[in-house]
């Protein structure tokens, strides 16, 4: 670019056509296909001839391209403020240098500062809006002021301290309205720099201190409310009537999952426990937060609560087969566990889901059979004795079957009929032992060799060692490794060999 027309003197307003001499100027531009492009211009100093003008020498403007002594176009300047207000100084670096625009951190950051001076209104503030800002985030903090009248940002102080902010409001008498946090340095500030000022709490504060005392009041009473996993369910033509929440067949992947909630479940029980003998010994929850390592907002909430609270969980929705677990329940101890049928039961009664999503809902039903007249609540695969009882021949062997039926109707109650099946299915010790000792086997995976090799299963396995299906599964594994057998099937050979 060459600049040969005469210019207008930027002081006086007089156009000169005396030329002076040129110099060269560049311009960064928005980039082309991801590749920085650069504007070199050549342009010319003129001498201004008005005897009255202060101004000798002036160099010839671009107004509508670059700002002056700009080193990037006017565009490009504003896509990094952009940049600027939007990710900070590092992020926003790191996503130019990407998009072909390098300006670094610092350079952004003074950018965006230059362009809140220059825009800055200078009409008087009357509400100010004063809250910390982090110039580093968990290290250095500073205050920002805004105007909330009209939503623009006046100043920021450099520390967070009532020294600072005082002496700001010192200079602006004019403020009428301080909206500030609940910090007490911002309230002393306030009343140091504007007593004449009104002290108000913005809405995110009030909004957040409605909530805190809300969670306070509620929490007292919410563990204790609870009900026990037992639903009463209205039949159209009877009474209420308490039925179990399903029939208690779980998945290998649900066992974990039920599992892995009972340990978080102790763990969080075991730390609220901790938490309140330390209240109770008269400590504070300052003093409790620090030596636990924990936020003082929990401790804060948790030393309030005389029980525990249970975390909230989503209401199943009406397109979802557990909506319609307790009518589902009910009609599978019925007898009715065609799919099908449930499915058009369940569709008369506002169900709007998919017949394969309850056929997965109900698949797991099928592992084991109903709970025992007179048992309810959530059995497992493995603790509870009525699974036993309707088991089927092709689990169990015949004789032991019937022996454990048998011994489920004579025994008194629950715990006495798992011990006597137990008894009644407890391994060959002496294979167990010649197994441990040829292999390096684990006292727990010989014993699962020996059920197995005898043709048990691995969910009876489980039952009588006392086991999850998960963890036989697992030890069955380590013993194919380690006698170096394939198939489950060949077990029965290598404990006929020993």
């Amino acid at each position: 670019m060459n600049g040969q027309d005469p210019a207008t003197c930027p002081v006086c307003g007089i156009r000169s056509i005396s030329r002076h001499s040129s110099y060269r100027r560049t311009l960064h531009d928005l980039p082309a296909q991801g590749t920085p492009v650069t504007v070199r211009a050549r342009l010319t100093r003129w001498r201004c001839r008005n005897d009255q003008c202060e101004r000798r020498i002036f160099a010839e403007r671009l107004p509508r391209l670059a700002a002056p002594f700009a080193r990037r176009t006017a565009r490009l300047a504003g896509i990094v403020r952009l940049f600027g207000h939007g990710a900070d100084g590092r992020p926003a670096e790191r996503l130019m240098a990407r998009l072909g625009m390098p300006v670094g951190h610092t350079t952004t950051l003074r950018d965006v500062k230059r362009s809140a001076r220059t825009h800055a209104d200078p009409a008087l503030v009357r509400v100010a809006g004063i809250d910390d800002r982090a110039w580093r985030k968990g290290m250095t903090y500073g205050t920002v002021i805004v105007d909330l009248e009209r939503r623009r940002v006046v100043d920021l102080l450099p520390d967070r301290s009532a020294a600072s902010t005082a002496k700001w409001l010192k200079g602006r008498p004019e403020v009428e309205v301080v909206s500030r946090d609940r910090a007490g340095l911002y309230a002393e500030g306030a009343r140091e720099g504007a007593p004449q000022a009104r002290q108000v709490a913005d809405r995110f504060h009030l909004l957040r201190n409605f909530r805190e005392a809300i969670e306070r009041q509620l929490g007292r009473f919410e563990a204790p409310i609870r009900e026990a996993p037992v639903l009463a369910v209205k039949d159209e033509t009877g009474p209420e009537q308490s039925i179990a929440q399903g029939p208690g067949g779980r998945s290998d992947v649900a066992e974990h999952r039920h599992f892995a909630r009972r340990a978080r479940r102790a763990a969080r029980q075991a730390l609220f426990d901790q938490i309140r003998a330390h209240y109770d010994t008269g400590k504070t929850v300052a003093a409790i937060a620090r030596e636990l390592g924990l936020g003082r907002r929990r401790v804060d909430r948790w030393v309030r609560l005389i029980v525990l609270p249970e975390r909230n969980s989503m209401a199943p929705k009406a397109s979802t087969p557990a909506y319609h677990e307790a009518f589902l329940s009910r009609r599978w101890a019925e007898g009715t566990t065609a799919v099908r049928r449930l499915f058009g039961d369940i569709w008369q009664r506002g169900y709007t889901g998919s017949y394969s999503h309850l056929a997965r809902f109900l698949a797991p039903w099928r592992n084991i059979a109903r709970p025992l007249d007179g048992m309810s609540g959530r059995p497992s695969n493995y603790d509870t004795p009525g699974a036993v009882a309707n088991a089927g021949s092709d689990d169990w062997p015949p004789d032991f079957a019937t022996d454990c039926c048998r011994a489920l109707r004579e025994a008194a109650g629950a715990d006495d009929a798992q011990a006597e099946i137990r008894h009644r299915l407890k391994p060959d010790q002496q294979v167990a032992v010649a197994l441990s000792d040829l292999f390096g086997l684990s006292a727990s995976e010989a014993r699962v060799t020996a059920l197995l090799s005898h043709g048990w299963t691995i969910q009876s396995s489980a039952l009588a060692l006392d086991l999850s299906p998960g963890t036989v599964r697992n030890h069955l594994k380590s013993v194919f490794w380690k006698t170096g057998v394939g198939r489950q099937t060949d077990l029965a050979v290598l404990v006929s060999g020993i």
